[in-house]
């Protein structure tokens, strides 16, 4: 088939079609940002967020020494996880199920 040349009024016409779409997507792109109340409204909060996320941090980063009753809950719940992982390797044989080494450990970890 022969291939037709656009005539500089259908090139027009496309081109405003064209852009009639551009403006449309910009204006529903436009409508999706957050007004500026919404903004004032969250702001501090976000800020406050990040705030105490970078002081914990800060408190938290490996080599930094930590408090004696971290250290106690670190030591305790090591112990905890080093019985519990001893009293499940005496339970598990050859026919048991997942389901119930999940019971008893639940059960192990309630007692402690």
């Amino acid at each position: 088939t022969e291939r037709r040349r656009r005539t500089a009024k259908e090139a027009e016409a496309a081109a405003q079609e064209h852009n009639g779409r551009g403006n449309e997507f910009a204006k529903v792109a436009a409508s999706k940002l957050p007004s500026a109340s919404f903004l004032r409204q969250v702001l501090p909060s976000l800020v406050l967020g990040a705030l105490c996320i970078s002081t914990w941090h800060e408190e938290n980063k490996a080599g930094h020494p930590k408090q004696p009753a971290v250290v106690e809950r670190i030591a305790k719940a090591s112990s905890v996880t080093a019985e519990a992982i001893v009293a499940l390797g005496r339970e598990v044989r050859e026919g048991k199920s997942t389901a119930e080494l999940d019971m008893f450990l639940q059960d192990f970890l309630v007692q402690q």
